[in-house]
């Protein structure tokens, strides 16, 4: 006879997953593999470790072969050990940086604001490669798919080889004020006007649609392209024929999360937090709060983790969004938080810090 492993079927192990990219993967979901973390135990978290950086995270924190990458506003690029905070190296750059970064093949890719890439050694920090650019569009992310890197200026969606940087091909556009998203054989990225969706291989536009009063970002899920600024959208992701739209009568600064179903829309002006149907667009449920929401919420096995202008880290049940579990940093949230490997990573104030179970806890 074989052996058996010792556990039952439904006991909670870890699996290691990366955050390799801003939004977790490059259909902007942001929504992590986990499976220690849950709305059971989750308000047993505590404080594993706090390292200070001394400035703000520019986007979010990332997470690739246990090593967290951080961009800072002070032009540094930091990777710390996500078992320990040890500090493992730091690099400065001459430019401000633009674009958040991420790690493909033990390479990150960071965009500064003049319009260099920089492919940088994971390990060491120092340069594997650099390539020029006209000036990125600020305060988005570079997204990785098909074996590409795509990155946004102002007015072109650029295509890249992350192995070399070597330009593969240049989409002309009007103002592109979104990160891209990449599914399948499509790219995705928004305008101030309008959605497009772009032939991964060749940049050639496949159709393009209005993008209804703006756009903050642009999210990939079940087959639709789901859009927010002042109404959550979702268009066909073959066609861009409008599937439906949501009037939630506010301003989102930040995309929509989508996750098993649900469409998570944060909105600033007013601090509701919404649970759209994926397919409808009805509301299922709606979190009144007293505060702005600076970046997109992350949606775990179960909970929804957002960070607010008041300092204050909340994880809410995502099927009600009752509250779970809360914690006041005293210092305003601008980055997002991520989570993986049973922990949530996350920055104010300068101090970037990792919250986990404590020993015993019941996972």
């Amino acid at each position: 006879m074989g052996e058996t492993s010792g556990r039952s079927a439904s006991d909670t192990f870890l699996v290691r997953t990366d955050w390799p990219q801003f939004s977790f993967d490059g259909k902007n979901r942001r929504n992590a593999f986990e499976n220690v973390l849950n709305p059971g135990n989750v308000v047993d978290l505590t404080e594993a470790w706090s390292t200070r950086l001394g400035a703000g995270v520019f986007g979010s924190p990332i997470l690739s072969g246990g090593v967290v990458f951080v961009a800072t506003f002070d032009s540094k690029l930091w990777a710390v050990q996500a078992s320990t905070g040890s500090v493992i190296w730091t690099r400065t750059f001459a430019e401000a940086i633009g674009l958040y970064p991420i790690v493909v093949d033990n390479v990150v890719l960071v965009g500064l604001f003049d319009g260099t890439i920089k492919g940088v050694d994971a390990s060491s920090g120092n340069d594997v490669w650099s390539t020029s650019v006209e000036r990125v569009s600020t305060d988005n992310a570079i997204a990785i798919g098909g074996g590409l890197a795509f990155v946004p200026t102002v007015d072109t969606l650029m295509a890249l080889d992350p192995a070399d940087g070597r330009i593969v091909w240049t989409a002309m556009l009007t103002h592109v004020v979104s990160g891209p998203a990449v599914a399948g054989d499509f790219v995705y990225v928004g305008s101030d006007e309008r959605t497009y969706a772009l032939d991964i291989a060749t940049g050639a536009v496949v159709w393009t649609s209005p993008a209804p009063n703006g756009m903050e970002s642009v999210v990939v899920a079940d087959g639709a392209v789901f859009i927010g600024d002042f109404e959550v959208s979702a268009l066909d992701a073959s066609t861009g024929a409008l599937m439906w739209t949501s009037f939630t009568r506010d301003h989102a600064y930040t995309a929509p999360t989508v996750a098993g179903g649900v469409v998570y829309a944060p909105m600033s002006d007013s601090g509701l937090l919404w649970a759209l149907d994926v397919v409808t667009g009805g509301v299922l449920w709606s979190k009144a709060t007293s505060y702005i929401f600076p970046q997109s919420p992350v949606v775990a096995n179960g909970v929804v983790y957002v960070g607010n202008d008041n300092g204050l880290l909340v994880a809410l049940d995502a099927t009600t969004g009752d509250t779970l579990w809360s914690l006041t940093f005293g210092e305003a949230f601008v980055s997002a938080p991520i989570v993986a490997d049973g922990r949530v990573y996350a920055e104010a104030g300068g101090f970037l810090r990792a919250f986990a179970l404590p020993e015993g806890i019941e996972r």
